[in-house]
């Protein structure tokens, strides 16, 4: 837990960084073009594969080009069509 913790708080600057970012481009309603692209391209940054979904949402898988376990946002009705495995109906956040 410890070493946990150290990670964290070693990410501290770094997550306050694109907190604000965030909160700097407000958008209203649940199309979020902006918001999605900077999540987007952050998590492309740290090495996870990532799919848009044109309707909004995105589903990021981790590892060895995207090899590894997924997690998905997505509320548009394309999530199923792209999630790996084809999580119908499923709309909010969830890890497959």
């Amino acid at each position: 837990m410890d070493e946990f913790l150290c990670g964290a708080r070693a990410m501290a600057p770094e997550l306050i960084q694109m907190r604000r970012a965030l909160h700097g481009m407000a958008e209203v309603g649940m199309w979020l073009p902006r918001t999605q692209a900077y999540v987007a391209q952050r998590l492309a940054d740290m090495g996870c594969a990532v799919d848009e979904f044109p309707g909004g949402g995105l589903c990021a898988r981790i590892g060895p080009e995207g090899g590894g376990p997924a997690f998905c946002s997505g509320h548009g009705p394309d999530c199923p069509g792209f999630c790996p495995g084809g999580v119908a109906g499923r709309r909010a956040p969830h890890f497959l």
